[in-house]
């Protein structure tokens, strides 16, 4: 899914129940807060999450949180995988989780993540059946329960 697709999307979800997305919300990200991050993870991040970060920030987002790039914000990707480290597999960053010990992100491969958004439990390992095209296509079925 592009950008512009989810954009109609969530314009209308928004419309339908406004209360999903009247929570804390990070402030919209740049580049120079994206490069930042990039660097402190050692990774490139999707272009589909640069460009979420870049139209909406992160946080509470529909029925989901999403990890942004404000370092001030209480969403921070850096500090909550620094504090999810001993909960997740390496090569993988997370970019949300479901409150319950489970986490959506990216598989790394040489310093880079992939597109696809994968779901990983500790209890479990990663969840073949949980798999989204990217972070759009993750908040869509997830974060507006489509």
């Amino acid at each position: 899914m592009k950008v512009l697709e989810f954009i109609k999307i969530f314009n209308k979800k928004k419309l339908e129940n406004p209360f999903l997305f009247e929570d804390t919300l990070d402030n919209v990200a740049t580049d120079l807060d994206i490069r930042e991050v990039e660097q402190k993870l050692a990774v490139t991040l999707p272009q589909s999450y640069k460009n979420f970060v870049k139209t909406y920030g992160g946080g509470d987002f529909g029925y989901i949180d999403i990890f942004s790039v404000n370092e001030q914000g209480c969403w921070y990707i850096v500090k909550n995988n620094q504090d999810f480290k001993h909960y997740l597999p390496q090569n993988f960053i997370a970019i949300s989780d479901d409150q319950t010990g489970g986490y959506y992100g990216y598989k790394i491969l040489k310093n880079k993540c992939g597109e696809q958004v994968f779901y990983w439990h500790y209890d479990g390992g990663f969840d073949s059946n949980l798999v989204y095209q990217n972070i759009f296509d993750y908040i869509i079925k997830v974060g507006f329960k489509d």
